[in-house]
């Protein structure tokens, strides 16, 4: 301090309050305590004059006015039920900033987070059962201290509008007779009441499958293909419905490739029957990684007998996917006793009878890329042979 005068001391301070780059809390009308302190000299008693001090307090603003109000606030959006929490957001403002908010609910406080645009909260509500009615509001506080109600009381009734989600599991993108399909679904407000399959094979049509819930949330199906070729790409998605009414699509379409298990796809793959309709379960599958099929079992087992099969009455599928160069390509036939050929799934040779020496050809365009090639043949007796070339 400087003296001014024979009763006046005075000083000026610079009082600077230092923001925070990028920061969102900007204090207005910061307070100043401040106090002025006399002291006489020490020698002063030797003047006979009393030793005394003298403080003064005062508070002062600054020349500026207080931020003595609470922060204002409105619900940003209604309230939402997402899956089993309570989803609520606020805009609040306040001229010396927010510096936190709490929502809540049914008098049970939730602190809300700051997202530099509003401030939001999701509050669990599975242990009310639908239709309790939730009451609502928000608390904040600014950067004086002030803190209180902000936002009107509002209710939601918990209602479930949310269809069912869940995700795949365990899923073999190459099934061999049997293709399992497995999902599992996140808790629902009125509980999932059903789920299906929908599944397509080569080119048929979309089949709709329901699943069994076997425990918790856990829905599976095995679907047999078991008349499927090898190297048939099948595609399939997940539908699920709750109590409530809603549903939707779970999951997206997703593509599997059967083929015979440890056997790539353009490789064919020879599936042996003991009956003569290539139906039913196989008794024995092989890879047989050669261009045509040409077998001459004589009056034999074929494959030894392998998986049960005798001299007669036996089936045999072998299917692989080809790639072709756009063309015209003749497919020739040999066999006692009859044979089947499809291109694509369509059948274009038939010659089912019984009967030796049976040679048949046919000529068909395609077009460049891969397509699936099925070669079938059945012994009824006698001696027993098959070739497919092009």
């Amino acid at each position: 301090t400087k003296r001014s005068g024979d009763l006046l001391w005075s000083t000026a301070v610079d009082y600077v309050v230092g923001v925070p780059e990028n920061s969102t809390y900007v204090p207005l009308a910061p307070r100043i305590a401040w106090y002025i302190r006399i002291v006489f000299p020490k020698r002063a008693t030797e003047w006979g004059i009393s030793v005394r001090e003298v403080e003064v307090y005062n508070q002062t603003a600054m020349g500026m006015p207080l931020d003595t109000t609470v922060p204002v606030g409105s619900f940003v959006n209604p309230p939402h039920l997402v899956g089993m929490n309570l989803t609520v957001a606020a805009s609040i403002t306040d001229e010396s900033g927010v510096t936190g908010a709490q929502l809540y609910v049914n008098d049970q406080p939730t602190p809300m987070s700051f997202d530099g645009s509003v401030w939001s909260a999701s509050v669990p509500v599975s242990q009310h059962g639908l239709g309790t009615i939730l009451r609502y509001l928000v608390h904040a506080t600014d950067g004086m201290g002030n803190t209180g109600q902000v936002t009107g009381q509002e209710t939601a009734v918990i209602e479930d509008r949310d269809p069912p989600t869940g995700h795949l599991v365990n899923v073999n993108p190459n099934p061999y007779l049997t293709m399992s399909m497995q999902a599992e679904f996140d808790p629902d407000l009125s509980g999932v009441a059903w789920v299906q399959a929908k599944v397509v094979v080569a080119n048929g049509g979309w089949e709709t499958i329901n699943m069994a819930n076997t425990h918790d949330n856990h829905w599976e199906i095995a679907k047999n293909v078991s008349f499927a070729p090898h190297g048939t790409t099948a595609q399939y998605f997940i539908m699920a419905g709750d109590h409530a009414g809603n549903s939707q699509q779970v999951t997206g379409i997703q593509p599997v490739v059967i083929t015979c298990p440890g056997v790539p796809a353009t490789t064919w793959c020879g599936q042996y029957f003991t009956n003569t309709s290539v139906a039913g379960t196989p008794a024995m599958y092989q890879g047989e990684n050669v261009t045509f099929i040409d077998r001459n079992y004589g009056a034999y087992e074929p494959e030894g007998g392998r998986g049960g099969l005798g001299v007669d009455n036996f089936s045999i599928r072998w299917s692989k996917r080809v790639t072709f160069a756009e063309g015209d390509y003749t497919f020739r036939t040999y066999s006692d006793d009859g044979v089947r050929m499809y291109l694509d799934y369509v059948r274009i040779i038939d010659a089912w009878g019984a009967g030796g020496n049976q040679n048949y050809s046919i000529t068909k365009h395609i077009s460049a890329g891969e397509h699936i090639v099925v070669f079938e043949y059945v012994e009824y007796s006698g001696l027993a042979y098959a070739k497919l070339t092009w």
